[in-house]
């Protein structure tokens, strides 16, 4: 039952990571991994899956390496982790859009030592691995950097940093729908969307309002009944939160451009997962804060803030109290928001860079974007950022950083290609009206006489 909770609660891990186009076929090759079984479910219609990795090893697993690909070449590796013990297992579900194949790829003890099916395995994860140190030691200076407070502002540190993750999120949310309102003005000529409809559709995105702050130390709530931390009476998993990473520009500019989508799910499923935590909760003898911490968050914590969500998204709205935890003087964040998804991410710069680099920043619309959602004063990583206040729930473009990237000259090849795409296309010729048919003329029957 302990996996079960495991799964409510988030606690694995899963990093996809887009390899190479390299050829894909349906593996043959026996796993070769002696302390780890794999079973697999497909779901009927092909399109999903249900990995389920069993430890049949006496140590302690760390992580799992998983591979899947398809037909096309595409090819994903995915982590799972969880300190699966002897006899555990550890889940993870998989939307497999035509792949043909999942391998067990390998498996990392918590000793540091490795099993994997082959050598080509054990080369390539030690790469995913060198990788993700590198990207962690990144994440580490974003999180320092972004936990450090603005002291012009009156108010403690935790409630900084909570105002700016939500109200980063709801600005990566119009980022989103940035590509598709560029789409909408040149590739649809003329625009399906007017420029009132492009703008309430940028308002429609996710908005919160926070407020009753109560922030102190970790040690004066560890008593409190587990349901701080998970409120079985929040709406639960209201808004979905899907990141999305995707190259965008022109033919001789392209950048990656990251944003966070928030969209509705059904409310008919809320009963169902109240009763899933209430199951989950009594078949751990869950009791207070302390007992949840250990289980689902184990850290160092010393501070929290709680406070009430208002969160409004395509005209639906939701209220509810949530709470974050913080370690190490706000740099290490764990998010308890039952209605909502916080990427810890967004402590990132995730700066737009296409979006006033590239010759779309001429566009009128976007050049209005842009000149509106700017912010001064606000400033913490030395590379482009979108930065925030806290005082006034923004966040937007470092001004500093704006400026800068309008500096940068744009290549006259993409400049030209966007006049065109702006151009309407020239109406089609009008088929000419078809002239009535002229009665065939009819010859006077012969009578046969001279």
């Amino acid at each position: 039952m302990k996996n079960t909770l495991l799964l409510s609660f988030g606690l694995f891990l899963l990093v996809s990571n887009a390899f190479g186009q390299t050829p894909a076929s349906a593996s043959t090759e026996p796993d070769r991994i002696l302390g780890a079984r794999m079973d697999v479910a497909y779901s009927e219609d092909k399109t999903g899956a249900s990995i389920r990795v069993t430890n049949i090893s006496d140590k302690v697993i760390d992580r799992i390496y998983i591979s899947s690909g398809s037909d096309n070449g595409a090819r994903s590796m995915s982590i799972l982790g969880g300190n699966i013990k002897p006899g555990g297992t550890s889940m993870l579900g998989m939307g497999i859009n035509g792949r043909v194949f999942i391998n067990l790829e390998a498996i990392v003890y918590a000793d540091g030592s490795m099993e994997a099916r082959n050598d080509a395995a054990i080369a390539e994860v030690k790469e995913q691995e060198r990788l993700a140190r590198e990207q962690h030691e990144k994440e580490l200076g974003y999180a320092r950097d972004f936990a450090v407070p603005n002291p012009t502002i009156h108010m403690p540190l935790e409630e900084q940093i909570v105002r700016n993750y939500y109200a980063k999120l709801s600005f990566l949310s119009q980022i989103a729908v940035v590509p598709r309102l560029i789409s909408n003005l040149t590739v649809q000529v003329p625009p399906k969307l007017t420029e009132a409809e492009m703008h309430e559709l940028l308002e429609d995105q996710v908005h919160f309002i926070l407020s009753e702050f109560q922030v102190g130390d970790f040690s004066k709530i560890e008593s409190s009944s587990w349901a701080l931390l998970l409120n079985p009476d929040a709406p639960q998993g209201v808004i979905e939160v899907n990141s999305s990473s995707a190259g965008f520009g022109l033919t001789r500019r392209m950048d990656t451009l990251i944003s966070y989508q928030a969209v509705l799910t059904p409310l008919e499923q809320q009963q169902n997962r109240r009763e899933q935590i209430a199951r989950d909760v009594r078949s751990t003898g869950i009791s207070t804060v302390k007992d949840m911490v250990g289980l689902a968050a184990p850290g160092d914590w010393s501070r929290y803030a709680a406070f009430t969500v208002h969160a409004k998204l395509q005209g639906q709205d939701i209220s509810y109290r949530a709470l974050f935890l913080f370690a190490h003087n706000g740099e290490t964040v764990r998010v308890f928001d039952p209605a909502t998804r916080i990427p810890i991410q967004l402590n990132a710069p995730l700066y737009p860079t296409v979006l006033v680099e590239s010759a779309y920043r001429e566009l009128p619309f976007l050049k209005a974007w842009v000149d509106k959602n700017q912010l001064s004063g606000c400033k913490k990583f030395q590379e482009p950022e979108i930065c925030c206040d806290p005082s006034t729930d923004r966040c937007g473009l470092a001004s500093e950083d704006v400026a800068r990237s309008l500096n940068l000259p744009l290549d006259e090849r993409d400049r030209e290609l966007l006049k065109l795409m702006l151009k309407p296309l020239p109406a089609p010729s009008p088929i000419p009206a078809k002239q009535a048919e002229r009665p065939c003329p009819v010859k006077p029957e012969s009578t046969g006489k001279k």
